[in-house]
């Protein structure tokens, strides 16, 4: 692929989601109103809304294929087991979403009302899970809990979907229902909490709980359980992340934060997920747990290339196309959207630019890689293995031929930040996520 001097990315799309974040509510197929209590609201706020084109927006945009049909309860990988004492191992990535202080709201509003408030978080997590190939295993009262993985998934993909939805998730949520609940007369200051972590395979026992008839296929595992542990820690809209799932992809810690909490008058930081549970020999278990930096993690991916309600004031977004190959750079295997799912070690990673007109000869494309990780620091304890490369652009040719090459080399979430300079200062800065394994 060339460089382009328009932007090649389908058009439609973008709109599409630029419209989904403009809209009332991310809503099931079907139509529904919501009435507004305030009364003298009411005649006026009798909107009318209808989006499923969420799975079509979000998918392609993450490197996925259709749309994935609703489905709810067992989930399908372990349906074998349903009725039976058999069990089996497997890894597993488990989300719970709850809306925040929703106890209060039926003292607030009528029930009809709140029915339709806690519907609208409830609809947008149903939604956004099923855009990155989770499964929805429970809605319980105002909580969802969703699984990523499973058998003929690679644990880290389970684990990179999971924390694609949660990040999409806690921004759909704060920047599209919140507002538009507000706007239609809800005068309350909404929010959701969000959990997620990890189990590996010899972590998580699946089976089936209950009576033939009356049974329900579900996983054993500490690492499910403390997902909602790690939810009630969360702050408002905000996603918390276990420890496991943190090494598991060994993310950056530049995108996470520690908890803090106010004691005494002073802040008082906690890392651990509490209480802090003992094991075996009564020693403490010291759980870690992080906050996410949402809107950051999503600025390295395909969001941050396509959203500019993403963006911080200053450089726009390029449009970067990535193609993996093999080591010799001689078979393409299909495109890499940012961030989207795992790679192998010793891949190359061809990379492309597309902007929206050609910059005014000569300009200059700084390529800069950002390693993070135990592997790359363990090997280059000063830099990281970080470097750049400049490329002076002054020829057509060049411009609609340019790529940049880099190949896997560290396990981790690293980034190549590529950033397009002219006589009048930068002019596009975009960050793009790559996950190895």
């Amino acid at each position: 692929m060339k460089t382009m001097t328009r932007m090649g990315f389908q058009d439609g799309l973008l709109r599409s989601f630029e419209i989904g974040l403009q809209s009332p509510l991310i809503a099931s197929p079907t139509q529904y109103s919501v009435k507004c209590f305030n009364e003298s609201k009411r005649a006026a706020a009798h909107e009318v809304i209808s989006l499923d084109n969420t799975q079509q927006t979000l998918r392609p945009l993450f490197g996925k294929g259709p749309a994935q049909p609703p489905a709810i309860g067992d989930h399908p990988d372990f349906l074998h087991l349903k009725g039976t004492d058999e069990t089996c191992f497997c890894s597993i990535t488990t989300m719970f979403m709850d809306i925040e202080s929703s106890t209060r709201l039926s003292l607030i509003y009528p029930l009809h009302d709140v029915r339709r408030i806690k519907n609208a978080f409830i609809q947008t997590a149903i939604q956004i899970v099923r855009c990155f190939d989770g499964h929805v295993h429970r809605i319980m009262g105002d909580a969802v809990m969703a699984y990523f993985g499973g058998r003929m998934e690679k644990p880290e993909d389970g684990s990179i979907n999971g924390v694609n939805c949660s990040a999409v998730l806690q921004f759909f949520a704060e920047q599209v229902v919140r507002p538009r609940l507000q706007e239609m007369g809800y005068d309350h200051d909404f929010g959701i909490r969000i959990g997620l972590d990890h189990g590996a395979e010899n972590d998580v026992l699946w089976s089936s709980y209950g009576f033939p008839g009356m049974d329900e296929v579900t996983a054993t595992s500490f690492y499910v359980d403390v997902a909602a542990k790690l939810q009630h820690a969360a702050g408002r809209n905000r996603s918390m992340l276990g420890g496991k799932l943190l090494d598991t992809l060994d993310f950056p810690d530049e995108l996470t934060f520690t908890k803090t909490v106010v004691q005494s008058g002073s802040e008082t930081m906690v890392p651990f997920v509490q209480p802090n549970h003992t094991n075996s020999d009564g020693k403490p278990i010291n759980y870690k747990q992080r906050g996410l930096h949402a809107v950051d993690y999503l600025l390295c991916t395909p969001l941050g290339q396509q959203s500019s309600s993403l963006l911080p004031p200053g450089p726009k977004p390029a449009r970067v196309v990535a193609t993996v190959f093999d080591s010799a750079r001689q078979h393409s295997e299909g495109e890499y959207q940012a961030a989207s799912r795992i790679l192998k070690k010793e891949k190359s990673l061809r990379f492309q630019i597309l902007l929206p007109y050609m910059p005014k000869l000569p300009y200059t494309i700084r390529c800069s890689v950002e390693n993070h990780g135990s592997e790359a620091w363990g090997k280059d304890p000063k830099n990281g293995e970080n470097h750049f490369t400049d490329y002076e652009i002054r020829t057509q040719s060049q411009h609609e031929n340019f790529d940049h090459w880099e190949h896997t080399g560290y396990r981790g979430l690293h980034y190549l930040v590529v950033e397009v300079r002219t006589d009048h200062g930068l002019q596009y800065r975009t960050r793009f996520g790559v996950y190895v394994e």
